[in-house]
């Protein structure tokens, strides 16, 4: 029996366009060997990123003083989300 000459086109075709879609990503860095990764995560073990535009609500203060006023507002925000 005799293939049909469209589905032989269709094949060819598909076939064509994922050899040229596998050899067209070249510009992608090589993947990351087991020590970087391990580095990596020994750096950021919860892989949250880089944190610098959070500000420490502590820095500069005592950490034996009790914050009444923070300690406050802490409490209204847990029991009124």
């Amino acid at each position: 029996m005799k293939k049909n000459p469209p589905v032989r086109y269709l094949l060819a075709v598909i076939v064509m366009c994922t050899a040229l879609t596998a050899c067209a990503d070249k510009d992608r860095p090589p993947p990351e060997t087991a020590r970087q990764r391990q580095e990596r995560a020994l750096r950021d073990p919860f892989a949250v990123g880089a944190q610098d535009d959070i500000a420490d609500p502590a820095a500069g203060r005592d950490a034996h003083t009790f914050d009444r006023e923070g300690f406050k507002r802490d409490m209204h925000h847990f029991w009124n989300p």
